[in-house]
């Protein structure tokens, strides 16, 4: 069976289609950053956009803070106790053209490491490590995963509508064949 050039076109499409992984990051995204004291007390506050390395230096350039596509690593550049509270702000979520797509965080997951306190919403999270604060040595960091939802298409459902397309131009075909 020979396939007709208009045919073979949205096959062609589909097949890109299927091989293109659904993504979303952070990378590109401008992101506040508020540090207080755990009475709330200001001590840091500033944007910065995702990129690679770290995005924030705080506290006399003793904590780090390293934004990634779906992550946040605070990094304790000296030992100190965690004393501070962090609300990151303003979490928007990026394809891989770096256009903002919607997404939201569902969840945290701190592994190795928990907090007294934590939330969040959609776009937005905050910690605090409660009291007494825990101190960290020099070079001790950890993770916090963001755990998120999109709405970018999966590849498979891309495929199941490219499929039922061609499906479609299948049948038109038949019956005009018939005619």
């Amino acid at each position: 069976m020979r396939l007709a050039p208009r045919a073979a076109l949205p096959i062609l499409v589909a097949a890109l289609l299927w091989a293109m992984p659904a993504s979303a990051s952070l990378i590109g995204d401008s992101v506040f950053l508020l540090v207080t004291t755990q009475t709330g007390q200001g001590l840091f506050n500033g944007s910065a956009v995702v990129g690679d390395g770290a995005e924030y230096l705080i506290l006399g350039d003793q904590v780090e803070l390293d934004f990634d596509a779906e992550s946040v690593t605070i990094r304790f550049l000296q030992t100190r106790p965690w004393n501070f509270r962090v609300n990151a702000q303003s979490l928007d979520w990026r394809d891989d053209q770096g256009e903002l797509i919607d997404g939201e965080i569902v969840g945290l997951n701190f592994p190795g490491f928990e907090p007294s306190f934590s939330s969040f919403t959609e776009h937005q999270f905050l910690l605090d490590p409660g009291s007494p604060a825990p101190t960290f040595q020099a070079g001790e960091s950890f993770v916090i995963e963001l755990i998120t939802a999109h709405s970018a298409p999966e590849p498979t459902t891309i495929a199941l509508a490219a499929v039922g397309t061609l499906s479609g131009f299948a049948a038109a075909r038949r019956r005009r064949g018939r005619a």
